[in-house]
């Protein structure tokens, strides 16, 4: 192997030449990350929350939607669209509870 020629890895970028967190443990607290990670922690909380928010009033108008007296078959094609609708909003907000649920495991000590 010809030594002389430039090597095919690629050279060292900026975040790698920073000092390592992990040989000084008491260099930690001024890394940057800590505070990135709580506050994409409390984004992702408030999205969830807003998502959650949001299917819960998406289910209310399909309840609403539901109750309209209307007969023959287009009220049941549109009936059941409704309710096909209102069975995705349940399951993504029960999936909104578990993004919860896990952010906030994330967050206790």
């Amino acid at each position: 192997m010809d030594k002389s020629s430039p090597s095919s890895l690629p050279t060292l970028g900026p975040f790698l030449e920073q000092p390592s967190y992990l040989s000084d443990p008491e260099a930690a607290g001024a890394c940057p990350c800590h505070a990135r990670v709580a506050r994409c922690r409390t984004m992702l909380a408030d999205m969830a929350r807003q998502s959650r928010t949001t299917l819960v009033h998406l289910s209310e108008l399909a309840d609403q939607a539901l109750r309209v007296d209307w007969q023959g078959k287009a009220a049941q094609a549109y009936q059941a669209q409704v309710r096909a609708m209102d069975a995705l909003c349940q399951d993504q907000r029960v999936q909104a509870g578990r993004t919860l649920n896990l952010i906030d495991q994330e967050s206790r000590p």
